[in-house]
């Protein structure tokens, strides 16, 4: 809830600051984190430091961690993709303002906000691996969607749908994915794949921005950075039905 609650006010925040000065949007960060790290040293309980051999091997042998973190690593790494082709057209095609454009943005984070209070419900009743699918069909059906339309129609009828689409596939599958990288090994082995799984949703996000950046640079279209996030999108898909064959419920 806290990581979409922040991006959300990121966005709010990052629309007004960067009409000012983009440099704001690098900059306001900071002070924040730093606050942030002291606030986490003080609150956080240290952990006894102990010596499991080698848990490296057994976490990644996990097959339902190592799906989660390609599925989280896909939703993430294609949202953060088609976010970054949103802001060129809405910035080029629209001539929007930034704060124009973080508004037009929300639809895209507010649901998950709203919704993930309630993510514990919904995996009680559907299950991970379900949720999963769902989700990552969602996605997929959002980054086909913008694919199928690559020509700048109005954003109502435009980007507005493509957003809604991703946005349900996070509503439906981002906690669910959390909880199946955690849930899915050993308590004593949490500790090395809690990093696995986040190391592997925030490589997406490093490796998709300059990816998506270049493509639509160099190709001058928006049609082919967005083959390019749909195929992200497709990865997660694919990861995610695989670990329907297990059950459908999940773990």
């Amino acid at each position: 809830m806290t990581d979409a609650a922040g991006f959300t006010a990121g966005l709010l925040l990052a629309g007004p600051l960067a009409g000012d000065s983009w440099r704001w949007t690098f900059l306001l960060p900071a002070p924040v984190a730093l606050v942030l790290l002291v606030w986490g040293l003080r609150v956080i309980p240290g952990s006894v430091r102990k010596k499991p051999g080698r848990p490296g091997a057994a976490v990644l042998r996990n097959g339902a961690l190592v799906r989660a973190t390609l599925g989280a690593a896909a939703l993430n790494g294609s949202y953060i993709g088609l976010l970054l082709l949103a802001t060129f057209r809405a910035s080029g095609d629209f001539g929007w303002q930034p704060w124009q454009i973080a508004l037009a943005l929300l639809p895209a984070s507010v649901p998950l906000a709203m919704s993930v209070p309630f993510a514990g419900r919904l995996v009680q009743g559907y299950g991970t691996a379900r949720l999963i699918a769902a989700g990552t069909c969602c996605a997929l059906a959002g980054q086909s969607y913008g694919l199928l339309h690559p020509e700048p129609l109005p954003y109502v009828t435009g980007l507005l749908p493509a957003l809604l689409l991703v946005e349900a596939g996070f509503v439906l599958s981002f906690a669910a994915l959390n909880m199946q990288a955690t849930q899915s090994v050993e308590p004593a082995l949490r500790a090395a794949a809690v990093p696995v799984y986040q190391t592997g949703v925030q490589a997406s996000s490093v490796l998709m921005l300059p990816l998506v950046a270049g493509i639509a640079t160099l190709t001058g279209s928006f049609r082919t950075p967005l083959l390019a996030t749909s195929l992200a999108a497709a990865l997660g898909l694919a990861a995610a039905v695989t670990g329907l064959r297990g059950g459908p419920r999940g773990r």
